[in-house]
């Protein structure tokens, strides 16, 4: 089979750079000493999203840092070999996100509401960096609605970080939470029972609808 020419597959590619994704697919054959190679190559072709496989990496928090890159989705083998990722490019819309957010929390409980609310997932905010705009913005939110997080420790842990970016949020006091590691990503689940003392069931039905 002939090689396939580069520099004559750029030539065919009439759309602009502007309207394009490009994704990009390498079997690593561990990249434990290959990161700099990835990363330089991710940069000079200017990709959008590496999908990696056969990584060989078998605990969440010996992924390494691709410059420019988040880890989005990885399964991993507990034993040597194997494994899948796929990493996207960074992005800042945590603005954005906090506006929305603000905004269905006053849909929710605005004019006094005093519906007991949880909320859960995974907010890309690390509830530890308690100094960052982010973070104090969003606990400025919570504060607000009379809501705090029920998780204070780590969600993520890598070679280089441990982060707390899952939590689950609420009005309740009575309850307890705790973080567990299922081994079902690289993400740490969030638990949190909550204790009601009365019997009355009350359910809010309702839609949210945007402009």
């Amino acid at each position: 089979m002939e090689d396939l020419d580069i520099t004559k597959a750029r030539n065919i590619m009439c759309f602009s750079e502007a309207d394009r994704v490009k994704l990009y697919h390498q079997n690593m054959q561990s990249i434990n000493n290959k990161v700099d190679k990835l990363a330089n190559l991710a940069k000079e072709e200017k990709i959008d999203f590496l999908l990696l496989s056969e990584h060989w990496i078998t605990e969440s928090k010996d992924l390494p840092n691709i410059d420019g890159y988040d880890w989005a989705s990885v399964y991993r083998r507990k034993h040597r070999g194997g494994g899948v990722a796929i990493l996207c490019p960074k992005t800042d819309k945590i603005p954005e996100f906090l506006e929305i957010f603000e905004q269905v929390l006053e849909k929710i409980m605005g004019n006094g509401n005093s519906t007991d609310i949880i909320i859960g997932g995974d907010f890309n905010i690390d509830f530890l960096q308690k100094e960052s705009s982010a973070t104090k913005r969003l606990m400025q939110i919570l504060s607000r609605y009379m809501l705090h997080i029920t998780i204070q420790q780590y969600t993520r842990e890598r070679t280089r970080a441990k982060k707390c970016i899952d939590n689950i949020i609420t009005n309740l006091q009575n309850f307890k939470s705790r973080v567990i590691d299922a081994h079902i990503s690289d993400h740490y689940g969030q638990e949190i029972v909550v204790q009601y003392k009365n019997t009355t069931n009350k359910v809010l039905r309702g839609k949210i609808t945007t402009n």
